[in-house]
């Protein structure tokens, strides 16, 4: 059961989730830059709990491929998954806005693919959802008609 459409999203969720690791939310030149500028760059790697986060998504994605026997588990932790993408991406910015609001000299602030790898990571987790619930669907329906 492990070759359904689901697991393949579940599996592209989980890459998106560990992507995270090497691409940067924003890239910023400047002088002076602080803490979480140092190496010109704001990603997960710069906050801890950002990266413990991102594992968490992405572990949680790839085990929740191999829980295909218990549909309704998989859907709550595909819900759980794409919750706690919302939260990383939305204490990411909350991070970023602290960091910019610094009276440091920041000269220009490029954006950079990790707000698109969360939001990646919640697309193929809904659509995996999605698809465990036809699925769902399916075998309530074809016992009904054996019943």
């Amino acid at each position: 059961m492990i070759q359904r459409i689901q697991s393949i999203y579940l599996l592209l969720a989980s890459a998106a989730a560990f992507a995270l690791m090497a691409v940067a939310f924003v890239n910023v030149s400047g002088k002076g830059l602080g803490k979480p500028f140092a190496d010109g760059d704001f990603d997960v790697n710069d906050n801890t709990i950002l990266m413990v986060l991102a594992i968490v998504c992405g572990i949680a994605a790839l085990v929740n491929i191999f829980l295909f026997n218990n549909r309704k588990l998989q859907m709550k932790i595909g819900n759980l998954v794409i919750v706690l993408n919302l939260v990383l991406a939305g204490l990411a910015g909350f991070f970023l806005y602290q960091a910019l609001n610094t009276p440091q000299a920041v000269n220009d602030v490029t954006p950079n693919g990790g707000f698109g790898m969360s939001l990646l990571a919640i697309i193929f987790t809904f659509l995996a959802n999605r698809n465990i619930n036809k699925d769902e669907k399916l075998v309530k329906s074809a016992y009904n008609r054996l019943r």
